[in-house]
């Protein structure tokens, strides 16, 4: 086996040599220092290692440590992750909450109403700290995506820490079979209407373009894009569309191998009639997709941004079987490699990686707001675009 994992390891520091000009003693010396470090690791740790850890955690660590949203999952974790990429968004089966790994935790970013974990007090913002007694801290997305998900009827035991007393709370949890909606559509008060978008996925566009449909002899639009952490690309330009119109730049991406403009559509039938008055709705986990679709209608002056900073996610990643070539088409990858591959910017030109969006009306909650006050009178953020539209139409 060492000699398999050497030949790995020197074709891996050979292609790094071709690139960025390392001699081949130096590869050599690095090599030499990797299994130094392999077998005092193996040693000493106060844990029995196998090979095939360690080798796993370095070629993890090589990939995590290039950005915060570069990740290799490996084994059972890969094929969770790639059948949360390939399979359809529309169902699942889960506790009915949306989590993301942001600053070394996981946290929940919406909680379906309806569903187990709204129904026991699940809010947006709390932080999972154990599920069925395994504490999740250094696990990653997936794995913990992966205890929670499980066969419609059963139970997990899942304990949150409230994201405003950092208390901890234990529910045990009924999985079900979960409708999601990724756009939903209410009318208000007066003569204005409220969609809110929990994500930008293949359903997204059509469901975003009835709801335009809709709502397109009313006055005043809400567009509700809060703890909604990105989707696709294409998805969100498309839905540019229907508001800016036809061949309008969106964002322009800058990677290594190429540089590219993403323009709406060269049609007709865009833009959509829709209210001449537009709100957007951000909070700090409004992330990649949203950012594009707040960004570039201010940018525009399209719509007034309301709420505070956004997350500040710029960049777009590329989805890696490294051995799909190897394997049968419907067979789990063994590998599975998410890996920054361009940054974005918007029309203006500027980079909101790490940065965010600005909102044009600062907004933010008050301390003791809970996830599912969204749309109530304690809703601040919400309150104040209803006020915005009532003044201003």
């Amino acid at each position: 086996m060492r000699r398999n994992v050497l030949l790995v390891i020197f074709l891996c520091l050979l292609a790094f040599n071709i690139g960025f000009g390392i001699n081949i003693r130096r590869n050599q010396e690095k090599l030499d220092d990797f299994f130094r470090i392999m077998e005092l690791v193996k040693a000493v740790y106060v844990e029995e290692k196998s090979d095939d850890e360690l080798i796993n955690l370095a070629m993890k660590g090589m990939v995590s440590g290039l950005d915060p949203y570069s990740h290799l999952f490996i084994g059972i974790e890969a094929g969770a992750v790639a059948e949360g990429f390939s399979r359809d968004k529309t169902y699942n089966e889960g506790v009915g909450i949306s989590i993301g790994f942001f600053s070394d935790s996981i946290i929940v970013t919406e909680a379906f109403e309806g569903y187990s974990a709204s129904n026991a007090g699940v809010k947006v913002g709390d932080r999972i700290t154990k599920v069925d007694g395994k504490l999740v801290r250094g696990l990653t997305l997936g794995q913990v995506a992966g205890l929670i998900r499980g066969k419609e009827g059963t139970a997990v035991l899942i304990e949150f820490e409230d994201s405003h007393s950092k208390k901890t709370n234990t529910f045990s949890l009924v999985r079900q079979r979960i409708k999601v909606n990724s756009v939903v559509y209410k009318d208000l008060e007066g003569d204005n209407v409220y969609i809110k978008i929990r994500s930008f996925n293949s359903e997204t566009k059509g469901e975003f373009f009835s709801s335009l449909l809709t709502a397109k002899s009313r006055s005043g639009l809400i567009i509700d894009i809060r703890d909604n952490m990105g989707g696709d690309l294409d998805t969100v330009v498309a839905m540019l569309g229907y508001i800016l119109g036809p061949d309008k730049l969106v964002i322009n991406t800058k990677g290594r191998a190429s540089n590219d403009e993403f323009r709406t559509e060269k049609s007709a039938s865009i833009p959509l009639e829709h209210p001449k008055k537009i709100v957007v709705l951000v909070n700090k986990m409004s992330a990649s997709a949203s950012e594009i679709m707040a960004g570039t209608l201010k940018h525009y002056k399209l719509a007034t941004i309301i709420g505070t900073q956004t997350f500040g996610k710029g960049v777009a990643q590329f989805v890696i079987n490294p051995d799909s070539s190897n394997k049968p088409p419907n067979e789990s990858p063994r590998l599975l490699l998410v890996i920054t591959s361009a940054r974005y910017y918007l029309p203006d030109g500027s980079d909101i990686n790490s940065i965010g969006i600005s909102p044009d009306i600062e907004v933010n909650q008050a301390d003791d707001f809970k996830g599912y006050e969204y749309l109530t009178a304690k809703d601040a953020q919400f309150q104040a675009a209803l006020e915005f539209l009532r003044k201003n139409n």
